[in-house]
Protein backbone atom coordinates (compact mmCIF):
# COMPACT_ATOMS: atom_id res chain seq x y z
CA UNK A 1 0.00 0.00 0.00
CA UNK A 2 3.02 2.55 0.53
CA UNK A 3 4.53 1.34 -2.43
CA UNK A 4 1.40 2.71 -4.66
CA UNK A 5 1.05 5.72 -2.33
CA UNK A 6 4.01 6.65 -3.75
CA UNK A 7 3.27 5.94 -6.82
CA UNK A 8 0.52 7.97 -6.94
CA UNK A 9 2.10 11.21 -7.96
CA UNK A 10 3.32 9.60 -10.76
CA UNK A 11 -0.21 8.71 -11.88
CA UNK A 12 -1.48 12.10 -11.13
CA UNK A 13 0.88 14.01 -13.56
CA UNK A 14 0.51 11.77 -16.76
CA UNK A 15 -1.86 12.81 -19.17
CA UNK A 16 -5.49 13.09 -20.45
CA UNK A 17 -7.40 9.33 -19.76
CA UNK A 18 -3.69 7.45 -18.59
CA UNK A 19 -4.37 9.64 -15.26
CA UNK A 20 -7.50 7.59 -14.24
CA UNK A 21 -4.60 4.81 -13.45
CA UNK A 22 -5.32 6.81 -9.92
CA UNK A 23 -8.61 5.20 -9.18
CA UNK A 24 -7.42 1.21 -8.89
CA UNK A 25 -4.53 2.32 -6.78
CA UNK A 26 -6.71 4.36 -4.15
CA UNK A 27 -8.85 1.24 -4.51
CA UNK A 28 -5.79 -0.83 -3.82
CA UNK A 29 -4.71 1.44 -1.24
CA UNK A 30 -8.07 1.34 0.63
CA UNK A 31 -8.57 -1.97 0.35
CA UNK A 32 -4.88 -2.91 2.34
CA UNK A 33 -6.66 -0.67 5.19
CA UNK A 34 -2.84 0.78 6.23
CA UNK A 35 -3.14 3.96 8.47
CA UNK A 36 0.21 5.05 7.29
CA UNK A 37 -0.25 4.83 3.55
CA UNK A 38 -3.99 6.05 3.80
CA UNK A 39 -2.43 9.29 5.47
CA UNK A 40 0.67 10.00 2.69
CA UNK A 41 -2.38 8.87 0.21
CA UNK A 42 -4.33 11.88 1.92
CA UNK A 43 -1.26 14.26 2.19
CA UNK A 44 -0.40 13.68 -1.91
CA UNK A 45 -3.77 14.31 -2.90
CA UNK A 46 -4.15 17.58 -1.20
CA UNK A 47 -1.26 18.24 -2.54
CA UNK A 48 -2.56 17.91 -6.10
CA UNK A 49 -5.55 20.05 -5.21
CA UNK A 50 -3.63 22.83 -3.94
CA UNK A 51 -2.05 23.26 -7.58
CA UNK A 52 -5.74 23.70 -8.51
CA UNK A 53 -7.51 25.87 -5.39
CA UNK A 54 -5.49 26.21 -2.25
CA UNK A 55 -8.54 27.16 -0.40
CA UNK A 56 -10.08 23.90 -1.25
CA UNK A 57 -7.12 22.19 0.00
CA UNK A 58 -6.38 23.86 2.94
CA UNK A 59 -10.42 23.53 4.06
CA UNK A 60 -10.24 20.00 3.02
CA UNK A 61 -7.29 19.35 4.98
CA UNK A 62 -8.59 20.91 7.89
CA UNK A 63 -11.88 18.81 7.71
CA UNK A 64 -9.72 15.44 7.51
CA UNK A 65 -7.70 16.17 10.20
CA UNK A 66 -10.00 16.80 12.66
CA UNK A 67 -11.51 13.36 11.53
CA UNK A 68 -8.50 11.54 11.30
CA UNK A 69 -8.16 13.16 15.02
CA UNK A 70 -11.48 12.60 16.00
CA UNK A 71 -10.98 8.81 14.96
CA UNK A 72 -7.67 8.71 16.37
CA UNK A 73 -9.01 9.77 20.23
CA UNK A 74 -11.75 7.12 19.81
CA UNK A 75 -9.81 4.21 18.71
CA UNK A 76 -6.49 4.79 20.51
CA UNK A 77 -5.55 1.26 19.50
CA UNK A 78 -4.38 2.28 15.52
CA UNK A 79 -2.03 4.81 17.52
CA UNK A 80 0.20 2.47 18.32
CA UNK A 81 -0.30 -0.46 15.95
CA UNK A 82 1.59 -3.63 16.65
CA UNK A 83 3.23 -2.16 20.00
CA UNK A 84 5.23 0.27 18.46
CA UNK A 85 5.56 2.81 21.40
CA UNK A 86 5.83 -0.34 23.86
CA UNK A 87 9.31 -0.91 21.29
CA UNK A 88 10.42 2.51 21.12
CA UNK A 89 10.28 3.63 24.86
CA UNK A 90 12.83 0.26 25.10
CA UNK A 91 14.90 0.93 22.82
CA UNK A 92 14.84 4.69 24.35
CA UNK A 93 17.07 3.10 26.81
CA UNK A 94 19.41 2.10 24.76
CA UNK A 95 19.76 5.27 23.13
CA UNK A 96 20.48 7.07 26.40
CA UNK A 97 23.87 4.93 26.27
CA UNK A 98 25.18 6.19 23.03
CA UNK A 99 23.56 9.68 21.76
CA UNK A 100 25.76 11.39 20.08
CA UNK A 101 27.45 8.33 17.92
CA UNK A 102 24.79 6.05 18.44
CA UNK A 103 25.63 2.26 18.23
CA UNK A 104 27.02 1.84 14.04
CA UNK A 105 25.11 0.54 11.20
CA UNK A 106 23.48 -2.44 11.48
CA UNK A 107 23.64 -1.94 15.46
CA UNK A 108 19.46 -3.25 16.03
CA UNK A 109 19.58 -6.49 13.99
CA UNK A 110 23.09 -7.23 15.62
CA UNK A 111 21.34 -6.85 18.79
CA UNK A 112 18.01 -8.56 18.05
CA UNK A 113 19.70 -11.38 17.18
CA UNK A 114 20.69 -12.07 20.46
CA UNK A 115 17.71 -11.65 22.93
CA UNK A 116 14.90 -14.03 23.71
CA UNK A 117 11.67 -13.33 21.47
CA UNK A 118 9.92 -12.27 24.85
CA UNK A 119 12.49 -9.06 25.14
CA UNK A 120 10.46 -6.10 24.03
CA UNK A 121 13.81 -4.69 21.62
CA UNK A 122 13.11 -8.26 19.91
CA UNK A 123 9.56 -7.27 18.36
CA UNK A 124 11.27 -5.84 15.16
CA UNK A 125 14.30 -6.47 13.21
CA UNK A 126 13.60 -2.29 12.22
CA UNK A 127 12.04 0.52 14.49
CA UNK A 128 9.03 1.64 12.14
CA UNK A 129 10.58 4.82 12.53
CA UNK A 130 13.30 5.48 10.02
CA UNK A 131 14.34 8.71 11.85
CA UNK A 132 14.53 7.19 15.16
CA UNK A 133 16.58 3.81 13.93
CA UNK A 134 19.05 6.52 12.20
CA UNK A 135 19.33 7.97 15.86
CA UNK A 136 19.68 4.40 17.41
CA UNK A 137 22.72 3.61 14.41
CA UNK A 138 24.10 6.73 13.80
CA UNK A 139 23.64 9.23 16.74
CA UNK A 140 22.69 12.62 16.64
CA UNK A 141 26.48 12.91 13.98
CA UNK A 142 23.62 10.63 11.38
CA UNK A 143 20.20 13.15 12.40
CA UNK A 144 22.46 15.85 11.64
CA UNK A 145 23.24 15.01 8.35
CA UNK A 146 19.79 13.84 7.38
CA UNK A 147 18.98 17.43 8.56
CA UNK A 148 21.21 19.52 6.63
CA UNK A 149 19.96 16.69 3.34
CA UNK A 150 16.80 18.42 3.91
CA UNK A 151 17.87 21.79 4.45
CA UNK A 152 19.67 21.60 0.97
CA UNK A 153 16.70 20.31 -0.70
CA UNK A 154 14.37 23.27 1.20
CA UNK A 155 17.00 26.02 0.01
CA UNK A 156 16.06 24.74 -3.79
CA UNK A 157 12.19 25.24 -3.89
CA UNK A 158 12.43 28.51 -5.76
CA UNK A 159 15.06 27.17 -8.33
CA UNK A 160 14.96 25.83 -11.58
CA UNK A 161 11.46 25.78 -13.64
CA UNK A 162 8.21 24.61 -12.25
CA UNK A 163 7.15 21.23 -13.87
CA UNK A 164 4.78 18.38 -13.38
CA UNK A 165 7.52 16.27 -13.00
CA UNK A 166 9.51 18.57 -9.89
CA UNK A 167 6.15 18.35 -8.29
CA UNK A 168 5.92 14.29 -8.54
CA UNK A 169 9.07 14.23 -7.28
CA UNK A 170 8.80 16.76 -4.61
CA UNK A 171 5.27 15.35 -3.41
CA UNK A 172 7.08 11.68 -3.21
CA UNK A 173 9.73 12.72 -1.03
CA UNK A 174 6.84 14.01 1.22
CA UNK A 175 5.31 10.83 0.91
CA UNK A 176 7.90 9.77 1.86
CA UNK A 177 8.68 11.13 4.87
CA UNK A 178 5.57 10.97 5.91
CA UNK A 179 5.84 6.37 5.84
CA UNK A 180 8.94 7.06 7.27
CA UNK A 181 7.35 8.17 10.87
CA UNK A 182 5.95 4.52 11.09
CA UNK A 183 7.32 2.41 8.89
CA UNK A 184 11.33 1.27 7.22
CA UNK A 185 10.65 2.37 3.38
CA UNK A 186 14.96 3.06 3.50
CA UNK A 187 15.54 -0.33 4.36
CA UNK A 188 13.11 -1.87 1.44
CA UNK A 189 14.52 -1.76 -1.77
CA UNK A 190 11.22 -1.16 -3.37
CA UNK A 191 10.15 2.02 -1.33
CA UNK A 192 13.74 3.27 -1.02
CA UNK A 193 14.09 3.16 -4.43
CA UNK A 194 11.30 5.44 -4.79
CA UNK A 195 12.90 7.90 -2.47
CA UNK A 196 16.21 8.00 -4.19
CA UNK A 197 14.50 8.45 -7.31
CA UNK A 198 12.54 11.75 -6.17
CA UNK A 199 15.48 12.98 -4.07
CA UNK A 200 17.79 12.68 -7.81
CA UNK A 201 14.41 13.83 -9.77
CA UNK A 202 14.25 16.81 -7.10
CA UNK A 203 18.19 17.76 -6.85
CA UNK A 204 17.82 17.78 -10.77
CA UNK A 205 14.68 20.13 -11.50
CA UNK A 206 16.01 22.62 -8.92
CA UNK A 207 19.18 23.09 -10.58
CA UNK A 208 19.43 26.93 -11.33
CA UNK A 209 19.42 27.79 -15.02
CA UNK A 210 23.00 28.29 -16.72
CA UNK A 211 23.24 31.60 -18.66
Amino acid sequence: ACQLALWLPLALIQPGWQRLWVLPVLGLIVVAFSATAAVATGVILLAYLWRVSPKVSLLSGLTLGLAGAGWGLTHPIWLNPHGRWETWVAWWEVLKQQPIFGGGLGFLKYVTAQLPATDPLKMWKHLHNEYYQLWVETGLIGVGFLGWLGWQCWQRRHQGQPSDLRWACATTLLGFGLISTLNFPAHLWQLGAYGCVALAGWLVTTQERMA
